[in-house]
């Protein structure tokens, strides 16, 4: 679950908010889909944090911190699940990951990998809409 690289358009969109949406997990040809939910607030210059929620059948809620910069130059976002914050999970139980995500208007798509092995192959998508 960490947050590493999402697209950016150059205007200064303010991802500040939450967003809503999903994570597919890939591993050994099975896929499992995960709803996640973000809170992102903006810090000074293009740097942020904020926290993510994944809703998982079989450990319930995860809640990871994680920290971020925009990179206008790259047209990117970086952000990075820093440490699982749900009272009596740890790294053990579930992974913290990288991702790289491209801003497309209300939504944030990307792709990620987890920090250690399992499931490496992650993608995620975003939307300000808590429909989605």
């Amino acid at each position: 679950m960490l947050l590493l690289l999402a697209a950016y358009t150059g205007r200064s969109q303010d991802l500040s908010g939450t967003w809503h949406g999903f994570q597919v997990s890939r591993e050994n040809g099975q896929y499992k889909e995960y709803r996640i939910t973000i809170e992102i607030k903006m810090s000074d210059g293009n740097g942020f944090t904020g926290t993510m929620q994944l809703k998982s059948p079989a450990k319930g809620v995860i809640t990871s911190t994680f920290t971020g910069k925009i990179d206008k130059a790259e047209n990117a976002i970086y952000l990075r699940e820093d440490k699982i914050v749900t009272e009596g999970l740890t790294t053990k139980d579930a992974s913290l990951c990288n991702y790289v995500l491209k801003f497309r208007g209300n939504m944030l798509k990307g792709k990620g990998r987890s920090m250690r092995k399992g499931y490496d192959h992650l993608t995620l998508h975003l939307e300000r809409n808590e429909r989605y």
